[in-house]
């Protein structure tokens, strides 16, 4: 017989963001996602079910592949699908 599993689905508050990549910040214990249609990077908090977006400057900045620094995990590297759109996001404390 096989244990009981359960399973929640949180959806980004922007609809259609167009999800593309997820790392987890085991630091910080927090997920982070791409939205590439909509040129945003998440953060999602397990603990309090609260998401933060953060908006890119540039339109068409398409963060598709994210990844945590590893010396920094405030900051969050992301390249798109165009050739030349690299760049990062820092949350810097308040």
């Amino acid at each position: 017989m096989l244990p009981s599993v359960s399973m929640s689905i949180f959806s980004p508050p922007t609809a259609n963001g167009g999800t593309y990549s997820v790392v987890v910040d085991k630091k910080n214990n927090y997920i982070w996602a791409s939205q590439h249609q909509v040129d945003m990077i998440a953060r999602f908090d397990p603990k309090t079910g609260e998401w933060v977006e953060f908006a890119l400057p540039e339109a068409e900045s398409d963060p598709r592949r994210i990844d945590i620094d590893p010396t920094n995990p405030n900051r969050i590297f992301f390249s798109g699908n165009i050739p030349g759109r690299v760049g990062f996001i820092e949350v810097l404390p308040q």
